[in-house]
C-alpha cells in the first residue's frame, strides 16, 4: 500500500482504471472484449501522461453497459459503433495529449532548440573554417611549390618569366617591371624586364619620372594619371645586404591591400632568388672574364665562336673576325713599368668597347692581344670599324701619374666563309693578316686576301 500512495497521479489513475476494465470484461460477453482491448491500450497510455481524468465518463459506460445488453436495447450501438467512437475518442486524446506536453515543455523545448541552432550555426562555423583553412593549406602549398620554383632560377630572365606567370594570373597585379642600376646610376638595359612588353615605353617613362625613389629601402605606393589612372603604382626595393633591384607593380586600387598581402612572401623569395642569380654571375664572370679588362677569355671565346660558326652555316650568314695586337708593348712595359702596362690594357679594352657593337664578341686572347668577332658583317662594313678602332687608340692619351703613353696597333681581318669554313682555318688566317700588318710597318689595318 506505501508503494502505491507514493506513485503519482497518473499512475494511480491509470492503476485503478485497469482494474475497474478488469471488471467490465468479466461482467461483459465474450464478443466485446476484443473491441474493448483496443481502448484500454490508448487509455492507459492516456491516463500515464495526462492530469486530466474521465475515469467518470468510462465508469458510468461500464455500468451501464451490462443493463443495456440485458434489456436488448441498442445492440448494435454497442457491438459496433460505441467501440468506434471510444477508439477515436481516446485517439484525439493521446493526440492532444501531446499538444499538452510541448505546452509544459515549451520553454526546455525553446532552450533546445536555442541549442541546437546554435550548435548548427556553431557547426556551419566550424565547417567554413575548417574549409577556409583546408584552402590556405592548399595556397600555402602552392606557394611553396611556385617559391621553389622561382628560387631554382640561375638566369635572371628565366626566373623573372616564372615569376610574371605566377603574380599576374589572377588579375590583381596587372603588370610589373624590374630594373637594376649600373655602377654610374643609369639603368641597366641588360637586366630590364617588363611582365607586359607593350607597356615598355610607359614603364620607362614612370622610371626615368620617378627617380627621387631609388635611394628609398621602403615600400612606396604612387598614382600616375597619365598612364595608369585607375590604378596604384607600388615601389619596391630589393634589398639583401646591399641593393639587388626594383620592382614597380601596377595595382588594382580596389584589391591593394590584398594584393600586397599576398606578394610579399614572393617578394622574400624573389630577393633570395636574385642575391643567389647574382653570386652565380658574379662566379660565371670569374669564370669567363680576364680580370684585369673585364672581357671574355680565351677559352670562352672560342666556346662561343664554335656555336656561333655553326649559327653561320645554318643560316647563311656573314661574319669578321679581328686578330689585334698592341706594337712594341714590351716597350711600354719597360719604360713605365707593369703597373703602367696594365692600365693601358684596361682602357684599350673599354676602347675596344667603345667601338663594336653589343652583339660583337670581344675577348683578351693573350698578353696584348685581343681578338673581337662581329656577327652580320660585310667586308666593307668590318673594314670602316677596323680603321675606326685604330685610328681612335692611335690618338687617345692614356694618361696615369702624369705620364701620358701614346700607342698604336695592328689588326689583322678575316671573313667567313671567304677565308675558311672552320674554327682553324679563320682564326689562322686572321693570324697571318695581323703578321702581314706588323710586317708592313705596324699601326695599320690588313686582310688575309692581302697575303
Amino acid at each position: 500500500m506505501d508503494r502505491f500512495i507514493k506513485l503519482d497521479l497518473n499512475k494511480k489513475i491509470g492503476i485503478l482504471y485497469l482494474i475497474i476494465f478488469s471488471v467490465i470484461f468479466a461482467v461483459l460477453p465474450s464478443e466485446y472484449s476484443i473491441p474493448w482491448s483496443f481502448t484500454i491500450i490508448l487509455a492507459i497510455f492516456y491516463f500515464s501522461i495526462s492530469w486530466v481524468s474521465i475515469l467518470p465518463v468510462l465508469f458510468c459506460i461500464g455500468i451501464i453497459l451490462p443493463f443495456f445488453k440485458t434489456k436488448g436495447y441498442l445492440v448494435y450501438i454497442l457491438q459496433y459503433d460505441i467501440f468506434v467512437l471510444l477508439s477515436l475518442f481516446f485517439a484525439y486524446r493521446f493526440y492532444y495529449s501531446f499538444s499538452e506536453i510541448d505546452e509544459k515543455h515549451l520553454p526546455d523545448i525553446k532552450r533546445l532548440q536555442s541549442q541546437l541552432d546554435s550548435a548548427s550555426k556553431n557547426k556551419e562555423e566550424l565547417k567554413n573554417k575548417r574549409d577556409k583553412l583546408k584552402l590556405d593549406l592548399e595556397k600555402i602549398t602552392e606557394l611553396f611549390r611556385l617559391c621553389k620554383e622561382i628560387v631554382e632560377h640561375l638566369d635572371m630572365r628565366e626566373m623573372m618569366n616564372d615569376f610574371s606567370r605566377i603574380v599576374t594570373s589572377d588579375g590583381k597585379i596587372k603588370s610589373f617591371c624590374f630594373f637594376q642600376l649600373d655602377e654610374k646610376n643609369n639603368i641597366d638595359t641588360q637586366t630590364i624586364f617588363f611582365s607586359n612588353i607593350d607597356e615598355t615605353s610607359m614603364w620607362l617613362e614612370i622610371i626615368k619620372m620617378r627617380q627621387d625613389i631609388f635611394n628609398s629601402k621602403e615600400l612606396i605606393r604612387f598614382v600616375n594619371l597619365k598612364y595608369f589612372p585607375f590604378d596604384v603604382i607600388v615601389f619596391y626595393p630589393v634589398y639583401l645586404e646591399s641593393p639587388l633591384g626594383y620592382f614597380m607593380f601596377r595595382v588594382d586600387m580596389a584589391t591593394e591591400k590584398e594584393s600586397i598581402d599576398e606578394l610579399m612572401p614572393f617578394l622574400v623569395q624573389i630577393s633570395l632568388a636574385l642575391k643567389r642569380s647574382k653570386l652565380y654571375l658574379e662566379v660565371e664572370k670569374m669564370s669567363r672574364r680576364d680580370g684585369l679588362t673585364g672581357l671574355y677569355l680565351r677559352r670562352y671565346f672560342l666556346e662561343r665562336f664554335d656555336e656561333e660558326l655553326v649559327r653561320a652555316k645554318r643560316y647563311n650568314n656573314r661574319f669578321a673576325i679581328f686578330m689585334i695586337d698592341i706594337d712594341h708593348f714590351k716597350k711600354v712595359n719597360d719604360t713605365y713599368g707593369h703597373s703602367v702596362g696594365d692600365f693601358v690594357l684596361e682602357k684599350l679594352a673599354d676602347k675596344l668597347v667603345e667601338n663594336v657593337n653589343k652583339g660583337d664578341l670581344i675577348a683578351r686572347y693573350g698578353g696584348e692581344e685581343f681578338i673581337i668577332y662581329l656577327p652580320h658583317t660585310s667586308r666593307k662594313e668590318a673594314l670602316s670599324v677596323a680603321e675606326q678602332i685604330r685610328s681612335s687608340v692611335e690618338s687617345e692619351n692614356f694618361i696615369i701619374d702624369d705620364k701620358c703613353v701614346n700607342i698604336t696597333i695592328s689588326i689583322g681581318v678575316a671573313y667567313y666563309p671567304e677565308n675558311g669554313l672552320t674554327k682553324e682555318e679563320i682564326m689562322s688566317a686572321s693570324d697571318k693578316a695581323l703578321y702581314l700588318a706588323k710586317q708592313s710597318g705596324r699601326n695599320r689595318v690588313k686582310e688575309y686576301k692581302s697575303l
